[in-house]
């Protein structure tokens, strides 16, 4: 049996247990949690209607005991909730000296709206958590903070009534630390009677949650309703319609996309938009996205529905659209958004497109499908103009026409967005486009060749990638461009491959395209990707071919220097505030033709920097080498054929991710004492991880915390070499050829996952660190399975899963292409005093966040 037990009530800590997938059960845990979720919104609403909204730094404070929790628990949660959007103080350099809690931790928990408590079994015996929970749980009583807390391998009642590592006798007989003693047993208290989760029995299957979530998703009672009703109907007119907007079409886009897209120059509709945040009916996430939760996008929906203007003025069902498509005449002049999923059509429906033409208030028009589904179901017949003069968005997934009507010109389009076309040409003439700032035709194969763009002089962003026939673009672009991002795939072949520059014809450094039968120049570019055949340069020390290179910068730095004109057509901008460039091959080719590579590009603000698959034969040191890289965070020099990397590296402080796969002649490393994460797949001539020079009083130094040494069979003296990296967390020895494990690895006291798949020689798993807690041992032929769990015999839940892994997560969709997945068996090493079973962890850490995630968005 295998109980889920989550604690909900906001008296005491009940349990709620799911044995199996019961679906009584499952719907009354529902019912609790939109309780609390109603509960919780229900007085926030009251309290902002008589105050002034509090302004937080932080979104959510965490406590927790770090020996206990912080590379386990408290990392998984602090990277669910970044995912969200949810703004995390995590204090990672606690030093626990003297009697108070740092100033900078009391204004971090006075800035935050919500805490979450993880309770260990060690939380305790820590003062300093325990002086950081009596201040929580006063700013909780004050009305200023949301305590939720997670109990983590503790009972409730245990945290409740002070006993086991959760006692405070050790403080008897000490006068001075009575008063403080009190107070912390009445936080302890306090705690303990709030609503949380227990993670002791979390470990249902994950799909019993996917089943819960989506239930609570989809289900919304009357009185939900009317609390988010009157938060709506409590604001003006304009904040409403852009709320209405949001939920109907824009939810998940962009705050730029969505001010464009609504009200172009307008100065106050970024405003508007951060209303609606502070009402907590959106939420504006940390890299800009405006987030509606589905409930609020729920009942936005139903009120649409149930107000019959509204339901004129926003059409999204199918049925809705198709009786307003063939009755035109029958309020189809009201609609001003039309949202239309083709997959969901009952039948195929065929449009004229003179009734999209005619209406006149339309502003928003978006036909969207699966991209895998087959020939859209909705026909389009063009008999007269398509784009009536109002309209600012026009998406239209697999566009039917060879090329869109010339006889309108939308003065106020913003996006066009024709993805997976069949448009050979766009159009004949020359359209009034003057306030188009996107073009999309990504994936229209049958596209030969766009336009004269020249009076598009508003356009930022121009999407080209997979357009297969298209051979460059025309010179035309770049007469009075404002163009910042530009994607393109380009396959015109080796012989007329596309020719990258990067030059520094003046004092500043600029970006150069040259096409076969383009003269191109632009001044604005900062941000590009481009797929295919490529020629590139810099400076002339830095060339060769590539089959994807992008570089980005956060800010635009205007040219101010003008190019040699006489040298070939260039398409420029100035780009030395690059914050990442990638320069890459999609496949390693041992002994392939060597990027020439004599020095470092002049990027002082690079922060991530991609050279793989390119056969650099030595890394630049010296004047030009590589210390200038004094930003760099990611650094992928994989498939290269260098022998050796320069000492200099130990000098880039803030270098903490490291990629060297494939790099089949590399031999040793530098000292990389900042390096947190290693990765050196198949380095298979690799004999030394360190320099020589290192002794045992260096061991501590090493940050290193994941090391990846799959089919890394030559690295010698490989147990004494580990023992150097004493804070690994997780550990990749696959493919190695040993009969027994390296001794060493008993001594890391911090490693929690251990992989050693295919290691056909590999005999027995002894003496394993009492840290590990997942062990993966695909095709270890030789291993018995006994002895692979021996050192957990004691231990209950072992059980052996199967999941998919992949290897790259981080490339772009070109590399993705090229990667593939691996099924390896996995050993749960699960314990009896450790909080979560391992299954259970993004069970939980999933739990944790959503309910945090949701209550942030209906509580300020």
């Amino acid at each position: 049996m295998k109980p889920l037990s989550v604690d909900l009530n906001n008296q005491s800590c009940s349990h709620i247990t799911f044995k199996k997938k019961n679906e009584a059960m499952v719907h009354y845990a529902l019912t609790t949690i939109e309780q609390t979720v109603q509960r919780l919104w229900f007085t926030s609403t009251m309290a902002s209607s008589s105050s002034v909204p509090r302004v937080s730094k932080y979104d959510v404070f965490l406590s927790f005991r770090g020996e206990d929790t912080r590379k386990t628990i408290v990392s998984h949660l602090y990277a669910a909730l970044d995912s969200r959007g949810i703004v995390t103080f995590k204090d990672d350099q606690r030093l626990e000296i003297g009697d108070h809690i740092s100033d900078q931790l009391h204004i971090a928990l006075k800035g935050s709206s919500f805490a979450v408590v993880v309770l260990s079994e060690n939380y305790a015996t820590s003062r300093w958590c325990l002086m950081e929970l009596q201040l929580i749980m006063e700013f909780m009583k004050e009305g200023t903070l949301e305590v939720f807390p997670v109990f983590y391998g503790v009972d409730p009642s245990t945290v409740r009534h002070q006993l086991g590592s959760f006692s405070l006798e050790r403080y008897k007989g000490r006068p001075e630390m009575v008063h403080k003693v009190q107070k912390w047993r009445e936080a302890l208290h306090l705690i303990a009677n709030l609503s949380g989760v227990d993670s002791r029995h979390w470990t249902a299957a994950p799909e019993v949650w996917e089943e819960a979530l989506t239930a609570l998703e989809s289900s919304l009672d009357e009185n939900t309703m009317e609390i988010l009703k009157i938060s709506y109907e409590g604001l003006p007119k304009p904040h409403q319609n852009v709320f209405l907007h949001v939920a109907c079409l824009f939810n998940g886009d962009t705050l730029q996309r969505i001010n464009s897209l609504l009200h172009g120059p307008i100065p106050q509709s970024s405003l508007w938009i951060r209303v609606l945040a502070e009402k907590s009916l959106i939420k504006i996430s940390t890299n800009g996205s405006v987030i509606m939760h589905k409930l609020v996008e729920q009942m936005a929906r139903e009120m649409i529905r149930d107000d019959s203007s509204l339901s004129r003025k926003f059409l999204r069902d199918p049925h809705d659209i198709c009786y307003a498509l063939t009755n035109f005449r029958d309020g189809g002049e009201q609609t001003e958004c039309m949202s239309l999923h083709s997959c969901n059509l009952a039948c195929a429906f065929s449009m004229k497109a003179s009734v999209v033409g005619h209406m006149h208030n339309l502003k928003f028009l978006k036909v969207y499908k699966h991209v895998d589904s087959r020939e859209s179901k909705l026909q389009l017949i063009p008999d007269q103009h398509l784009l009536p003069p109002s309209l600012r968005l026009f998406h239209w997934d697999a566009f039917p026409l060879r090329t869109l009507p010339s006889d309108a010109d939308p003065y106020f389009l913003v996006e066009l967005n024709l993805r997976h076309s069949d448009l050979e040409t766009l159009w004949s003439g020359t359209p009034m486009l003057e306030s188009l700032k996107r073009l999309d035709v990504t994936g229209s194969k049958h596209l030969k060749q766009l336009p004269d763009l020249s009076s598009i002089t508003s356009l930022e962003e121009l999407a080209l990638e997979h357009c297969t026939r298209l051979k460059g673009i025309p010179a035309s672009i770049g007469k009075r461009s404002s163009i910042k991002k530009l994607k393109l795939s380009y396959c015109g072949g080796l012989r007329s491959a596309l020719k990258f520059f990067i030059r520094k014809p003046t004092m500043q450094q600029h970006v150069g395209l040259e096409f076969p039968d383009a003269k191109v120049k632009m001044d604005a570019l900062i941000n590009i990707s481009i797929g295919g055949d490529i020629s590139f340069e810099f400076c002339s020390k830095f060339r060769g071919t590539a089959e994807y290179v992008s570089f980005n910068s956060d800010q635009q730095i205007p040219v101010t220097s003008s190019m040699n004109m006489q040298q070939t057509p260039w398409l420029i901008s100035e780009c030395n505030r690059f914050n990442s460039l990638w320069i890459m091959r999609f496949s390693h080719k041992e002994n392939g033709e060597s990027f020439s590579f004599d020095s470092f590009p002049d990027f002082p603000d690079l922060k991530e920097l991609k050279l793989v698959n390119l056969n650099i034969r030595k890394i630049p040191s010296g004047v030009h080498g590589i210390h200038k890289l004094e930003f760099i965070e990611k650094l992928d020099l994989s498939g290269n054929d260098f022998e050796n990397l320069p000492e200099a590296m130990n000098g880039l402080s803030r270098l903490k991710t490291l990629w060297l796969r494939n790099c089949f002649k590399l031999k040793e490393l530098p000292k990389l004492t900042q390096v947190q994460t290693l990765t050196l797949t198949n380095c298979r001539n690799l004999r030394s991880l360190l320099k020589v020079s290192d002794t045992s009083e260096e061991q501590g130094r090493y940050c290193l915390l994941e090391l990846c040494l799959e089919n890394c069979n030559n690295v010698e003296f490989l147990s004494d070499q580990l023992s150097h990296f004493t804070k690994l967390t997780n550990l990749d020895l696959s493919g190695h050829e040993f009969d027994a494990l390296p001794s060493s690895i008993r001594d890391l006291t911090a490693l929690v996952t251990l992989c050693l798949n295919n290691c056909k020689n590999l005999r027995s798993v002894e003496k394993l660190p009492l840290s590990l807690q997942f062990l993966d041992a695909h095709g270890c032929d030789s291993l018995e399975e006994a002895d692979s769990v021996e050192h957990f015999r004691d231990k209950p839940n072992e059980e052996v899963k199967q999941r998919t892994f992949f290897k790259e997560t981080e490339m772009p969709f070109y590399v993705l292409n090229h990667q593939a997945t691996r099924i390896c068996h996995i050993i749960h090493l699960l314990k009896n005093t450790t909080a979560l079973m391992f299954i259970g962890i993004p069970i939980c850490i999933m739990l944790v966040a959503v309910l945090v995630a949701s209550l942030l968005r209906v509580f300020k």
